[in-house]
């Protein structure tokens, strides 16, 4: 009867199964299913940011492979320590292109870059950016970087295509 309702119950069962498959398997899984765990993920962050929670798309590339949880993750980071802690929120981009015989994708929040987190905050955090490493060393031929400015934080992917990372 309530169709918003329903959609939060749907988009919530779907993040939580992908954390709960993506924790206990290592396989690899394709962009565009980590895309809807991450689609999954920022339905349920615009129940809580409302018009405070913008998202841009630039998937220029989507047929390749990434560990399960690789982007959703740092997609989590942007939207709660990047933008989260402003009130006026901000801006999540997402991308993905291929250059020069990679694949690069890229998060990109428009927060201040200086942390308002707590010790313990800081701490979590590190926790996930070094699982998404794990699971992109785990690859052989992937990489994350974290590009931190005055206007915002970088987390990027960068897979060398000659390691096998295509369907």
């Amino acid at each position: 009867e309530d169709p918003d309702l329903y959609e939060s119950i749907t988009n919530f069962s779907r993040y939580l199964r992908s954390h709960f498959d993506g924790l206990s398997d290592t396989k690899m899984i394709t962009f565009e299913q980590e895309m809807e765990n991450v689609e999954a993920y920022l339905a349920l962050e615009r129940l809580n940011f409302e018009d405070r929670l913008a998202v841009e798309y630039d998937i220029d590339a989507d047929d390749f492979l990434v560990p399960a949880l690789s982007v959703q993750p740092l997609v989590e980071n942007a939207v709660r320590h990047g933008i989260g802690t402003y009130e006026k929120g901000g801006t999540v981009r997402i991308s993905a292109h291929r250059a020069d015989g990679r694949i690069c994708i890229e998060i990109i929040d428009d927060g201040s870059g200086k942390s308002s987190l707590t010790q313990r905050q800081e701490k979590r955090k590190g926790i996930g950016i070094e699982n998404v490493r794990a699971r992109l060393q785990s690859m052989q031929n992937a990489k994350l970087e974290i590009l931190r400015g005055d206007h915002g934080t970088t987390a990027r992917i960068l897979i060398d295509e000659e390691g096998g990372a295509q369907q």
